[in-house]
């Protein structure tokens, strides 16, 4: 089973696409400050977390499984979220 939890911070403003059947597609990198390391995350959903674009800097918890795959000849590891959480701060 690969399902993974992560919790870290939203550094920069999500990019919104849509696919051909129109579900939308959300993509950011989550900063993990203990590891000192970035993780891609992808979402893709009909619906909700819409007011992610207004939580850039806080905490968030993220569920999902962890995948792998090419970019420019680096290989990137990338967390396909099935739900994601703010955290209170």
């Amino acid at each position: 089973m690969n399902r993974v939890l992560v919790a870290g911070k939203l550094q920069e403003q999500p990019r919104v696409a849509y696919t051909p059947k129109g579900k939308k597609v959300i993509t950011f990198p989550l900063w993990v400050e203990e590891e000192a390391l970035s993780i891609e995350v992808v979402f893709k959903s009909q619906h909700g977390s819409e007011d992610l674009d207004k939580k850039v800097g806080s905490t968030i918890l993220i569920t999902g499984v962890l995948t792998k795959t090419k970019i420019k000849s680096h290989d990137v590891f990338r967390v396909e979220a099935n739900k994601i959480a703010v955290m209170e701060e």
